[in-house]
């Protein structure tokens, strides 16, 4: 019976690998080819035993190209866990641009595609600038493709000027960016002693779903609004 190659002979980035990473695990080709010879989502520990790879170690650096690969696009994890070639897909990547109103596009990498419309329902889950996957399941009243989000790829927010406000004893930010449309909630532990109207830096905690908003927390207050300098400052 033949023994069956190990990834190294079988991967034409193997020798890079080796030069890159004192652990080496097989390159991005080799994994979408292995995606490609499936023909179906693999799980991790699927691509893992298609792959050939062993330990704890393995599994983890494969964890971590996996990651990268799905921000770049080249792969979606399915909400089942599940990794599939975005090439068999009905998706189009990209990124986010909001909208005052709510509502967004999508800006697909692809040049000369068309721009898809997302409801202010879908923006709920994400923010401007962000990379994404989206399906399109028709057009809009005005003849524009839309799309609903399948995956959020990558998260370009980590930190924001915005307006700290309190209503009702909830504190949260309005950002200074109107492509931002939604509020930041900021719990009170972390406002660092912001009043209502005064301009701060926000780092975002955690990222928005699609049934909850945003969390921040007060890094810096810059002032109040009307202080001089203050618009430069924000601009």
């Amino acid at each position: 019976m033949a023994r069956k190659k190990q990834w190294k002979d079988r991967d034409p980035d193997a020798a890079r690998e080796a030069g890159r990473y004192r652990y080496p695990i097989p390159g991005r080709a080799l994994i979408n080819q292995s995606l490609e010879e499936a023909g179906r989502p693999l799980s991790l520990t699927e691509l893992n035993a298609a792959l050939g790879l062993r330990g704890q170690r393995a599994r983890t650096a494969l964890t971590r190209r996996m990651d990268a690969m799905a921000r770049d696009g080249q792969v979606i994890r399915n909400r089942k866990g599940l990794y599939c070639l975005t090439g068999h897909l009905p998706v189009t990547t990209g990124r986010i641009h909001g909208h005052a109103d709510g509502f967004g596009f999508l800006i697909p990498d692809s040049e000369g595609a068309r721009d898809i419309f997302l409801s202010a329902r879908e923006m709920r889950q994400v923010m401007h600038g962000d990379r994404v996957a989206v399906r399109v399941r028709g057009e809009d009243r005005r003849g524009r493709p839309e799309g609903v989000i399948v995956e959020v790829l990558d998260r370009k927010t980590k930190e924001l000027v915005g307006r700290f406000q309190l209503e009702r004893g909830k504190g949260f930010v309005i950002p200074d960016n109107h492509r931002y449309s939604r509020y930041i909630s900021v719990a009170p532990r972390y406002r660092k002693g912001a009043r209502p109207g005064q301009v701060v830096i926000l780092k975002i905690t955690e990222q928005p779903t699609a049934h909850s908003p945003a969390l921040g927390q007060v890094q810096k207050i810059l002032g109040e609004v009307d202080d001089p300098g203050m618009e430069t400052l924000i601009a």
